[in-house]
């Protein structure tokens, strides 16, 4: 389980999801282009639209 900390718009924050799963934002899958380890645990999810921070519980 991982559990969002930044987003580009500051939407989503605190939002714990499964991330053998497909991520669902308001009904809208979230499709993961990147994918880049940052420190602590923390993951960098993003496309050409929107990235995502999130950290592993």
């Amino acid at each position: 389980m991982m559990q969002i900390i930044l987003t580009t718009d500051h939407k989503y924050i605190g939002l714990v999801f499964d991330e053998t799963q497909p991520l669902i934002l308001d009904g809208v899958e979230f499709d993961i282009e990147k994918v880049q380890p940052l420190a602590d645990g923390v993951v960098r999810l993003s496309n050409s639209n929107y990235v995502i921070e999130a950290k592993e519980l």
